[in-house]
């Protein structure tokens, strides 16, 4: 019997914590049927069951891996390919070839069919690619690669033939998506599940320039039946004992009746779970909202992307600012906690459009302070398919830092840079749209959501007096940050060892550093004791073991900070105190009452 194996890779050890449902689905789908030994290489599991070491080392990585595949006995790899690992997949793959020539190597997944034909082209240690979906044709497609059959008449195939790429075209959708099989849980290691992802449907109808998901499902919005939601519900519970889910879809909310009955079904079942979805701000309403609520609803990740008027209809996005504001109080409302996301550089963004998508995330982390960990703003990435990458691909440049968006790496070696960089057809990803405007930003991302986020409530008075400074305007601010600690913002976080209150406080001393090496006008200098103040006291939180710590301020930063009083120049003593987790802040008449 051959031996199929689906590999799933990862681009960093904790970049995905569960198999994809595309594999699962295929492998349980192929399982059923028993022609094949099919089983699942998942290297996020093995990082996370020690089987496999992770390092900052392109090559180490690929070494490894290609060994711990070579060590099973492998007559096909398929490989789930999504933008981020693309590269890695590549080499991987060649190496692979390179010491098993016999191995057949299939690519499947969003990216590789998306680049379907370009990859056949240049990379010939591929030797098929799947296109879209695959359970209608991957045990055709399976047959005909082991058997050595005829691939003329093959749906959702690209091939060579006669050294000439040959593209069969996407397959038809499945219409009926519970058709599909039951996912075994059982290939996967359920024991450590907190949150079961369940697949309710596929497709969504709206056409944003920037996604390549109405490319890859044309626009063609699917739902399983609320029956077969609820059934694997239901057996999730019963099995493995899981109370919480994800329901994945891309635009889970886009049918308001179906959700509605949804709730009402899952009411009617007693079933008492927890979930989350994605949506759109224009798909929700407050009576949607709050029966979402009492049916287990917890959170609902929002495409956002602008807080500019003109940029939403631009990207063909289309949300109404003041329903954006409105929407997420009303989540809150009913504790509904929203994550957010958020997208700069856009070609045709000024200046201005990117002050106001700025500007929408500061009033809503000050308004909503758990949005501080749940706002993530990101470089426009130019994937492959969408028609912004179609219509600007000829203004697109390689960038060395713009790949970690879809990467989180820039310590690739030279020769994977020099491959990206001559392909750049299948590596768009890669590329951006250069200006004088987006040179200007650059680093925004890492700004907002690994500083700004970040610090924002530790340093409140801080910003308080900061933003005066700079009437506001919070892209002034971090050009001037930008200019002081540059290097801070190119060193990728996901290359920042640091853990937990360790990586806070990496942020703390930045925005310190910043603060020291700044002038701010007439408040410099309380501005300067302000921020030491609050950086000592989340320095003593986090980094130090003292259970008690004083210190002397040049100004009534205690006074300022606890009563908002006028700030004046006044030697201040404050008396740092650790009380379990917390921290007790006292004034202090003098250093001899406080010996």
């Amino acid at each position: 019997m051959k031996s199929i194996f689906f590999i799933n890779i990862i681009d960093h050890e904790i970049s995905y914590d569960r198999t994809p449902l595309g594999i699962l689905s295929l492998v349980s789908l192929l399982n059923k049927h028993k022609e094949y030994d099919t089983k699942i290489i998942d290297f996020g599991y093995e990082c996370k069951k020690g089987n496999f070491k992770y390092y900052n080392n392109f090559n180490i990585n690929i070494d490894n891996m290609s060994k711990f595949i070579l060590k099973k006995h492998v007559d096909v790899a398929i490989f789930y390919t999504m933008c981020n690992i693309y590269h890695i997949a590549v080499i991987l793959a060649k190496k692979l070839k390179e010491k098993c020539p016999n191995m057949k190597i299939v690519f499947g997944g969003p990216h590789a069919t998306l680049t379907a034909t370009d990859t056949l082209r240049t990379f010939p240690w591929i030797d098929y690619v799947g296109l879209g979906e695959g359970e209608d044709t991957v045990k055709t497609i399976l047959h005909n690669i082991i058997n050595n059959n005829n691939f003329d008449t093959t749906e959702g195939l690209a091939y060579r033939k006669d050294n000439q790429v040959i593209n069969n075209g996407l397959p038809k959708l499945i219409n009926d998506l519970d058709k599909l099989p039951q996912i075994d849980y059982s290939l996967v290691d359920m024991s450590q599940v907190k949150e079961a992802v369940l697949e309710t449907g596929r497709g969504c109808p709206y056409s944003c320039t920037f996604c390549s998901t109405k490319t890859f499902w044309k626009r063609n919005f699917r739902m399983k039946s609320i029956e077969r939601t609820v059934e694997e519900i239901k057996r999730l519970k019963n099995d493995y004992g899981v109370n919480n889910f994800n329901f994945i879809h891309d635009m889970f909310t886009a049918n308001r009746q179906y959700i509605m009955d949804m709730c009402n079904n899952l009411q009617k079942n007693n079933l008492n779970i927890k979930w989350t979805c994605s949506a759109r701000i224009d798909s929700l309403d407050e009576k949607l909202i709050k029966k979402m609520s009492e049916t287990g609803c917890r959170s609902i990740f929002l495409g956002v992307e602008t807080g500019s008027p003109r940029m939403q209809k631009i990207i063909n996005k289309n949300l109404d600012i003041a329903d954006i504001y409105n929407v997420i109080d009303i989540l809150f409302k009913y504790k509904v906690y929203p994550r957010l996301s958020f997208i700069y550089g856009f070609p045709q963004e000024t200046e201005n459009d990117i002050l106001q998508t700025i500007s929408m995330i500061n009033i809503l982390a000050k308004k909503h302070s758990i949005l501080i960990s749940r706002v993530y703003l990101h470089k426009l990435c130019f994937y492959a398919g969408t028609e912004l990458t179609n219509v600007y691909y000829d203004k697109l440049s390689y960038s060395e830092y713009n790949n970690e968006t879809a990467t989180y790496t820039n310590n690739l070696p030279h020769d994977i840079i020099d491959m990206v960089k001559n392909n750049k057809e299948i590596f768009t990803h890669f590329f951006e749209y250069k200006s004088e405007l987006l040179d200007k930003v650059n680093f925004l991302d890492k700004f907002v959501s690994y500083i700004y986020l970040r610090t924002l409530h530790p340093f409140r008075c801080t910003y308080k007096f900061l933003m005066e400074f700079y009437d506001d305007n919070i892209l002034q601010l971090f050009y001037s940050y930008k200019e002081v600690e540059e290097k801070t913002l190119k060193i990728s976080s996901y290359q920042d060892t640091t853990i937990g209150a360790n990586k806070l406080i990496n942020a703390y001393k930045s925005f310190y550093n910043f603060v020291n090496k700044s002038y701010f006008g007439d408040k410099n200098n309380f501005i300067k004791e302000m921020c030491k103040f609050e950086y000592d006291t989340m320095n003593f939180l986090y980094n130090s073991n003292k259970p008690q710590n004083i210190n002397n301020y040049k100004y009534n930063v205690y006074d300022v900070k606890k009563d908002n009083i006028i700030e004046k120049y006044e030697e201040t003593i404050i008396k740092f105190i650790r009380k379990d987790t917390d921290v007790i802040i006292l004034k202090v008449d003098s250093l001899e009452n406080y010996v």
